[in-house]
C-alpha cells in the first residue's frame, strides 16, 4: 500500500478527534496548519477580550500571536494600538485618583489608583499614592525616631524583638522607594498569636545559662538566615532556615523567615516566567501571608495562559505532521496544567500513530 495513503489513513481520525477536543477555529484546523494561522485565533480572543474590557489579556494573546507570527504586521499594529489604549484609560483614572485625593475622598481615590493597576500594574506614579500616601487597611504607619533599632521598634510594636527581620525589610523597601533613610514606615498589621507578652522574670530565668555546642551553632545560623534575608538571597535563606525547621518547627522566627523568603522568591520567579518553580516555592508557604491569595491566582492566570499556548502549538505540529514535537509540546501543557485530559489523551494518541507509522515504514 502506499505509504502517504497509509499515513492519511492513520492520521485523520485522530485530526477529527483533536478538531472536536479542541473546538478550534477553522483558521486553526485548515489544511495549511501554520503560525499564520493558529495567530488568527489568539488575534479572535484578543479582541473579545478587549470588547469586554480585559486590556492585559488581550494583550498577553497577542503577545502569544506575535511569537507565532512575527512577521505579521496586523498584530504589531494592534499591539501598538492597544498600548495606547491602555495608557490612555490609566491616565484617564489616575486624573480621577488625583482630584478624589485632593477632595480628601480617600475610599474613591484608592478606587481609581487600583483601576489604573488593572490597566497598566507598573504604573508607578498610582503605586506610589496607593502606598506611601493612602493609608493602607492592613499597615499601621510607624514614625521612627532618632537612635531606633529595628530590635526596638519590633518589641514597641509586636512587642516581639526577634520579628526584627522584618522591622529591616520594611524600612529597606522604603529606603530604595524613597533613595534616604525613611523618617515614616508602614509595618503590616499581624495576628494576634505573632505578638508577645513579656514573661514574668523568675529567679531561674535571670540565671543565664552557658549556651551549648548546638545552641551557638544555632544562633550563627539564624544570623546568617537574617543576614541573607535582608540581601534579599531568598533561595539561600530557604535551603538554610528548612534545616534549622526540620529540628523545631516550633520556632517561630525561623518559620516566618522561610515563608516570606518562600513568598518573595516565588514572586520573583513568576516576574521572570519561571511558572513550575515558582508554583512549586509558593506551595511550600505554610502562614497565611498578606496577599499571597491574589499572587497564587496570578501565577494560575499565568500558566493556564501558558498551557493553552503550548497546546495549540502542539496541534498545529500535529496538523503538520511532526508528531514528535506536537508531543513535546503537550508535555509542557502537562507540566503546567497536570489534569489537562486533553492533552493526556493526545499525547497517547500521537503516540499510538508514532507506532503504526514506524510499522509502516
Amino acid at each position: 500500500m502506499n505509504r502517504t495513503v497509509t499515513l492519511t489513513m492513520i492520521i485523520l481520525p485522530f485530526l477529527l478527534w483533536i478538531a472536536g477536543c479542541t473546538h478550534l477555529p477553522e483558521a486553526i484546523t485548515g489544511s495549511n496548519g501554520s503560525g499564520e494561522s493558529a495567530a488568527g485565533w489568539y488575534m479572535e480572543k484578543a479582541d473579545r477580550l478587549i470588547r469586554e474590557d480585559e486590556l492585559q489579556l488581550a494583550w498577553n494573546h497577542l503577545d502569544i500571536a506575535r511569537q507565532l507570527a512575527p512577521e505579521n504586521k496586523e498584530i504589531n499594529l494592534k499591539i501598538s494600538k492597544l498600548k495606547d489604549e491602555i495608557i490612555q484609560r490609566a491616565d484617564h483614572h489616575f486624573k480621577k485618583g488625583v482630584a478624589a485625593y485632593n477632595h480628601h475622598d480617600l475610599t474613591g481615590a484608592k478606587k481609581e489608583f487600583l483601576t489604573v493597576l488593572r490597566y497598566f500594574p507598573e504604573h508607578k506614579a498610582a503605586l506610589n499614592y496607593l502606598k506611601n500616601r493612602i493609608h493602607p487597611e492592613n499597615h499601621i504607619l510607624y514614625p521612627v525616631q532618632k537612635g531606633d533599632t529595628p530590635e526596638a521598634i519590633a518589641q514597641t510594636v509586636y512587642k516581639n524583638k526577634e520579628l526584627a527581620f522584618l522591622i529591616e525589610y520594611c524600612i529597606r523597601m522604603e529606603k530604595q522607594e524613597a533613595d534616604t533613610q525613611p523618617s515614616l514606615v508602614y509595618l503590616p498589621i499581624l495576628k494576634k498569636k505573632w505578638i508577645r507578652h513579656a514573661p514574668r522574670k523568675t529567679a531561674a530565668s535571670i540565671a543565664m545559662k552557658p549556651e551549648t555546642d548546638r545552641e551557638i551553632i544555632d544562633r550563627q545560623k539564624r544570623m546568617r538566615a537574617k543576614q541573607l534575608f535582608e540581601q534579599g538571597d531568598y533561595q539561600q535563606v530557604i535551603s538554610l532556615t528548612e534545616g534549622m525547621i526540620a529540628k523545631n518547627p516550633d520556632d517561630p522566627e525561623v518559620v516566618k523567615l522561610f515563608n516570606y523568603s518562600c513568598y518573595y522568591e516565588g514572586k520573583t520567579l513568576l516576574r521572570k516566567k519561571q511558572l513550575i518553580p515558582a508554583r512549586d516555592i509558593l506551595n511550600r508557604i505554610t502562614m497565611d501571608l498578606t496577599d499571597i491569595d491574589q499572587l497564587r491566582s496570578e501565577l494560575r492566570m499565568e500558566m493556564q495562559n501558558q498551557s493553552e499556548f503550548h497546546y495549540r502549538r502542539g496541534v498545529t505540529h500535529f496538523i503538520n505532521e511532526d508528531l514528535r514535537q506536537a508531543i513535546i509540546e503537550w508535555e509542557k501543557t502537562l507540566a503546567l496544567t497536570p489534569e489537562n485530559q486533553k492533552a493526556e489523551k493526545a499525547i497517547e494518541n500521537a503516540k499510538n500513530l508514532l507506532h503504526k507509522l514506524e510499522g509502516v515504514k
